[in-house]
């Protein structure tokens, strides 16, 4: 996506800093120095889903304040995805989980 770098576009981020879902690593071929396959599964389990289905709409309340109005005019969702507010769907809060949500976690860090 293009956006102006003027300041006029912010973001929010919603973290799961303990996914229960997992991925796998398996080998791509034979051969020992190829790249393994890495599938991490992200928001595979229904835990890990609800992390973001909780938090997101906090967040679209918080932005429909009055006060949040004054700067904030509307969300710029995912192509191809409406633009969502705290008045949606867990079947429109899923598909953008699955679209936009990520983990930070550091399977090397534990």
């Amino acid at each position: 996506m293009n956006y102006p770098l003027d300041g006029s576009i912010i973001s929010i981020g919603i973290i799961n800093l303990l996914p229960t879902s997992r991925g796998q690593i398996t080998l791509a071929t034979t051969d020992p120095t190829a790249a393994p396959l890495i599938d991490p599964n992200f928001n595979w389990t229904h835990f890990d889903r609800a992390v973001f289905r909780t938090a997101m709409p906090r967040n679209m309340a918080a932005f429909e304040t009055p006060e949040a109005r004054m700067v904030v005019a509307e969300e710029i969702p995912p192509p191809g995805y409406p633009a969502l507010t705290s008045q949606r769907t867990e079947e429109e809060l899923d598909a953008r989980v699955r679209r936009a949500a990520a983990s930070f976690y550091h399977t090397d860090c534990h």
